[in-house]
């Protein structure tokens, strides 16, 4: 796990230069293999993109990871972690500016790998990022849970799971409030 002090110099100033408007980023698919058997496209077998989708996005340097879920109706449910590398940037930190001003992507710019999660907890949540440590809330089945991956081990493709997760109760917070009432 990477011990590296995190860069956090005055983080009113740097949340007030965030710009109102993102610049768009373009990456290389990767191919069938980082997106099989239809899995994050548009089309009339997952209500047109309706049943899946990206959840959370978090950058660490140059490289972006993006959760995304698939639901159990469909034969390819599960819940994945993609790493995508912005590799045409040399910004490790900071804005990293738009790489869609020219009709050709550079081929640095690309997705890396998909690792899936779990195929009972299908619907990842928002992602967290600290230090090497990513957070990941998972949903399924009536149950939830927070699992933590050391994303230096992701920088060669391979995830690693902590021992240690959070079991969260199986109700959202606000149900069991509804449900008190």
């Amino acid at each position: 796990m990477n011990s590296q002090p995190i860069p956090l110099k005055d983080v009113k100033t740097q949340f007030k230069s965030l710009e109102a408007k993102g610049n768009k980023i373009g990456f290389r698919d990767g191919g069938a293999t980082l997106f099989p058997k239809r899995r994050f496209v548009a089309s009339i077998f997952n209500r047109f993109g309706r049943s899946n989708h990206f959840q959370g996005l978090v950058r660490n340097g140059s490289s972006f990871f993006i959760s995304g879920g698939f639901p159990p109706r469909y034969e390819t449910s599960g819940s994945d972690l993609f790493r995508l590398e912005l590799g045409s940037s040399d910004a490790v930190v900071g804005s990293v500016g738009s790489n869609m001003d020219s009709r050709r992507r550079s081929s640095k710019d690309r997705a890396v790998v998909r690792h899936q999660l779990d195929t009972t907890f299908w619907h990842p949540g928002g992602i967290g990022l600290i230090s090497s440590v990513l957070a990941v809330p998972l949903e399924g089945n009536q149950k939830s849970v927070i699992r933590f991956y050391d994303v230096d081990e992701l920088q060669n493709n391979r995830l690693k799971k902590f021992d240690q997760e959070i079991d969260r109760p199986s109700k959202s917070f606000y149900q069991n409030q509804k449900d008190a009432q």
